[in-house]
């Protein structure tokens, strides 16, 4: 009986963990809100236009963007495709990284970058089935990758603030007149 209790205390308490661990819809919400807002300011789009172009009332994006009313999920969708928004990155930097200030982030778009290409190369390359890394295991090769992605642009830098071996360049002298 004593591990019966003790059983559903375990679980209980990885309930608990797995809870905590998911973000409230609130606060997803007013994440999409500020990301949705910052790229009307960039765009310095008036709110009647970009009602319209949503088929909305200007009234009712109003509270929306203030935070009066909540989404609906039609009108976040049709938002995000009116204001040219990366959908699959706005996800990543709301949802995984708690953070919607990283989706102008240019680290994580070279990180998304290598994204479709590393999965495409493990699925055409592996003959066995992958497994998920160790914690040190991520650790070692995501300081490897970093390190790998810096000593690139370094490189690149470097290329294009020097000027190697460049040819000297001789004017025609001038004629007086």
């Amino acid at each position: 009986m004593e591990k019966d209790g003790e059983f559903t205390n375990q679980i209980h308490t990885k309930v608990c963990d797995l809870s905590d661990a998911i973000k409230p819809a609130a606060k997803i919400e007013d994440a999409y809100r500020a990301l949705i807002n910052h790229h009307i300011q960039l765009q310095a789009r008036p709110r009647a236009c970009l009602a319209n172009d949503i088929g909305i009332d200007r009234r009712r994006l109003g509270r929306i963007l203030s935070g009066e009313k909540p989404f609906r999920l039609e009108e976040l969708i049709a938002l995000i495709a009116v204001l040219g928004i990366d959908p699959p990155r706005a996800m990543i930097a709301i949802g995984l990284l708690d953070d919607w200030q990283r989706y102008s982030d240019v680290n994580l778009g070279v990180v998304l970058q290598l994204l479709q290409p590393v999965l495409d190369k493990l699925e055409a390359q592996s003959e066995f089935s992958i497994e998920p890394l160790t914690e040190p295991a991520v650790a070692r090769f995501s300081d490897w990758l970093a390190e790998a992605i810096i000593a690139n642009e370094e490189q690149i830098r470097l290329r294009r603030d020097s000027f190697h071996d460049l040819p000297e360049v001789r004017r025609p002298a001038r004629r007086l007149p």
